[in-house]
């Protein structure tokens, strides 16, 4: 009697967990389909004291660059709208506030980097009120010009920037104005003004900015990656508008 017991025991919860598979097999089959989608698209999966952690690449940070696109023009277009007068230089307001960028000289990281946002704005503002030629911008090979440029493709991108883009992209070396020139990259992904003939060109844009980048910058380049990949692949329809 006692071993008839202790079978019973042995065999009670192999049994009960047997039922219960059973009883929930269509909903463990969801879950592992989800689960395989999930592993399919994930960029690391780690194991650790909070159970299993799958941090999703492409699809994921492809939409969060689109967001990130879309931002930047809300953002830069505050303040960029009036009536655009041509001109034939550059302002003397504009090379003033291209000086103060070279020369911005802030101990505190984010008053720096606060600053540096604020010029940019204005610079691009000024390009795009005053209609200056973009190309003349990257004439004088002069960073904080360059990133005027890329404020203003933020503001009101066209089908002719990406070439100034990714032009002034290989020579720009401020780890901001690389910033700067990969989220305007972003915008005109996002807004369908990079042909696929360029696409070749912007990967290769995108791997050279990314030597000596620092993380933010790394993260961006890594997302505008994805977002084009994911255009390209049907995954993702642009432009989206915002």
């Amino acid at each position: 009697m006692h071993e008839f017991v202790e079978l019973v025991k042995a065999l009670a919860w192999p049994t009960t967990l047997l039922i219960a598979v059973y009883t929930l097999r269509s909903e463990l089959r969801l879950f592992m389909t989800r689960l395989a989608d999930a592993v399919s698209q994930a960029a690391q999966i780690t194991v650790g004291r909070r159970g299993l952690d799958i941090k999703l690449s492409q699809r994921i940070a492809a939409v969060n660059t689109r967001v990130t696109a879309v931002q930047a023009v809300q953002i830069q277009t505050r303040t960029s709208k009036g009536k655009k007068l041509r001109v034939d230089n550059i302002p003397e307001e504009l090379l003033a506030l291209a000086a103060q960028y070279s020369t911005l000289q802030i101990d505190d990281y984010r008053a720096r980097l606060h600053r540096k946002n604020d010029i940019a704005r204005e610079m691009g503002e000024i390009v795009v009120k005053s209609g200056i030629d973009r190309s003349l911008l990257l004439a004088s090979r002069d960073e904080a010009l360059a990133l005027a440029m890329a404020a203003a493709t933020i503001s009101e991108p066209t089908g002719a920037d990406i070439d100034r883009i990714l032009d002034a992209s290989y020579w720009c070396k401020r780890l901001h104005v690389r910033y700067r020139m990969v989220l305007a990259i972003s915008v005109l992904i996002n807004e369908g003004l990079t042909p696929i003939k360029s696409h070749p060109r912007i990967l290769q844009a995108l791997t050279e900015i990314g030597v000596g980048a620092d993380q933010p910058l790394t993260d961006l380049l890594k997302d505008t990656g994805a977002l084009l990949d994911s255009i390209v692949d049907g995954e993702i329809r642009a432009p989206l508008q915002g």
